[in-house]
């Protein structure tokens, strides 16, 4: 899925429209991406942020 309006790119699984399971998510205005569990629209689980710099920051998220 690409969003047109923002740049922004999600490859991943989705359930009855909303992202759901694994997926990854690209924030072009923060030139970030995330790498995780999704859950209900939501960063949820499991996950991996890296940076523009390249840092990574992984951790359990909770409802985004």
């Amino acid at each position: 899925m690409i969003d047109s309006s923002t740049g922004d790119i999600f490859n991943g699984e989705y359930l009855d429209g909303k992202r759901n399971g694994k997926g990854r998510m690209y924030y072009h205005q923060k030139q970030e991406l995330f790498d995780g569990e999704w859950s209900n629209d939501r960063r949820q689980g499991e996950g991996l942020i890296i940076n523009k710099k390249g840092i990574v920051d992984s951790g359990e998220f909770r409802a985004d």
